[in-house]
């Protein structure tokens, strides 16, 4: 179910960084940054859901509720400051392919965003 999910979510991700990086160019410097900030915004607020409700199967929403999506923000905010580190890097500095780069970076956040569900937020 994650790697369904997991999918999804990356699907998201990346439609919306593809989407929005051409249409903030006009208006912001670095626009590959800030189109990977809100594309990883909307994201973890998809695989908050889908992953409590069917990856790990935490139907609860009563108590320690709030505690858990806690850790999952704090969780994938590290990740988010992890991969808009490397297309800053990468993309706005360096000037390398955003495609590319993209994809790195998505396949990094997605290995640590598992090992961190899995280990500190829906234990």
């Amino acid at each position: 179910m994650y790697i369904i999910f997991g999918g999804l979510t990356t699907l998201i991700n990346y439609a919306l960084f593809i989407a929005l990086t051409p249409l903030l160019v006009p208006f912001i410097e670095k626009a590959g940054t800030v189109a990977n900030i809100i594309a990883s915004l909307v994201a973890i607020l998809f695989a908050y859901i889908t992953n409590k409700l069917w990856v790990f199967e935490k139907k609860s929403f009563g108590k320690g509720a709030l505690a858990e999506f806690f850790r999952f923000i704090l969780s994938r905010a590290a990740t988010l400051v992890l991969g808009t580190a490397i297309i800053f890097i990468t993309v706005d500095f360096l000037g390398l392919n955003e495609f590319f780069w993209k994809g790195v970076e998505t396949i990094l956040v997605v290995v640590l965003n598992y090992f961190l569900s899995k280990t500190k937020v829906f234990t």
